[in-house]
């Protein structure tokens, strides 16, 4: 196994709740690294309790905060970046994080969290 894959293998066993490979629209607004303000519909390419999987066209890094508009019950939440990787549609894959803690902003029952709550 190669170090790529190994560091792969590490991230999904710590993951605090399981993830969903879920599709649905969401707006996204924030600042792009070089602080221009921006906002763009996009859509989750999977989704878990503390987090997602996003495919954005805006320029951002890791550590920046975003708001995040869930088009299905127009929910905002602020969330941290955590990821930026590969490019998804001609979009950046992004891994962002709720700021405070998980939610109900998905509108998914994840029970591994509530039964720890």
């Amino acid at each position: 196994m190669n170090a790529t894959a190994s560091s792969l293998k590490l991230r999904r066993q710590f993951r605090r709740s399981k993830r969903l490979g879920l599709s649905f629209p969401v707006h996204v607004y924030g600042t792009n690294t070089s602080g221009e303000a921006f906002q763009e519909s996009t859509e989750v390419i999977s989704v878990n309790a503390h987090g997602a999987l996003l495919a954005l066209g805006a320029s951002v890094q890791k550590g920046q905060t975003i708001l995040v508009e869930n088009k299905g019950t127009r929910k905002q939440k602020e969330f941290r970046i955590v990821y930026v990787g590969s490019a998804h549609k001609g979009k950046l894959k992004v891994g962002i994080e709720l700021v405070h803690g998980p939610v109900d902003f998905w509108g998914i029952y994840f029970p591994e969290v509530q039964a720890n709550q």
